[in-house]
């Protein structure tokens, strides 16, 4: 690997990286200065535009990230392999952590470190898969308890009597989670397995959700997991600007 004859603690891809990003922090904003700018980086180190503009980024990386490696020791990486060092830590900084010792020292080649990048990246996109599987189950599991516990026990909802529940069958997504009959009245259930701070167009499309059921039943009921009472208070000061007539929620 070729040393910078000036530091030869550096490669020189390094250095010239570092005089890159002086050029361009002293240079001034305008546009004008631009065409200046690359033909004075062009004049100090040859580099095209390309691979200048990459040696400054990688320079960058390291003064940020890593500015041990850039202090008193002998920095013996190339510039491919900090590349790929970057794009680890970007997904994973632990990782990079581990292997930076190796790969400053010239032991750890590209090829070795894009194998932990990939390990990595499949590492990460398992974990938002069981994420995104977890949530999912979760709120199936909720509507499907709340459902059924109010299938069984219809005062849970706080309305009294009822002379008639019925359970809506799946694949019905139009209508209410289940329809209740209390004295003439139809009453549309609507249940969602919310999160205590949801954004506040998630509680306004709840609403709008109900006041489409209303157009249809005489009165509808928003039914809420048991740690969402702020959420339910919330509901309840929005209705006025969604809901074309009171509304109920409940927390269960």
């Amino acid at each position: 690997m070729l040393m910078d004859a000036e530091n030869p603690l550096w490669p020189q891809w390094l250095a010239q990286g570092k005089l890159i990003a002086a050029i361009i922090d002293d240079a001034p904003g305008s546009a004008a200065t631009v065409a200046e700018t690359q033909q004075s980086i062009l004049d100090k180190t040859g580099l095209d535009a390309r691979t200048a503009r990459r040696f400054e980024r990688l320079y960058r990386f390291l003064a940020s990230e890593y500015p041990e490696a850039l202090n008193g020791k002998p920095l013996a990486a190339g510039s491919v392999a900090v590349a790929e060092l970057a794009k680890l830590h970007d997904c994973s900084p632990s990782a990079a952590r581990e292997l930076a010792t190796e790969v400053f020292t010239g032991t750890l080649p590209a090829d070795g470190i894009r194998a932990r990048l990939d390990e990595a990246l499949a590492q990460s996109t398992a974990s938002v898969r069981h994420r995104r599987l977890s949530t999912s189950r979760r709120v199936a599991e909720f509507e499907r308890d709340a459902v059924e516990r109010i299938r069984r026990n219809p005062e849970l909802l706080g309305l009294g009597p009822v002379d008639e529940l019925q359970v809506t069958p799946s694949g019905r997504p139009l209508m209410p989670d289940m329809v209740l009959l209390q004295q003439g009245l139809r009453i549309a259930v609507e249940v969602k397995a919310a999160g205590q701070q949801a954004p506040m167009h998630v509680v306004g499309g709840y609403l709008a959700r109900l006041a489409q059921l209303l157009q249809r039943y005489d009165r509808a009921v928003l039914v809420l997991p048991s740690d969402c009472v702020e959420l339910a208070n919330l509901a309840h000061a929005l209705q006025d600007e969604w809901a074309p007539s009171p509304i109920h929620v409940v927390c269960l």
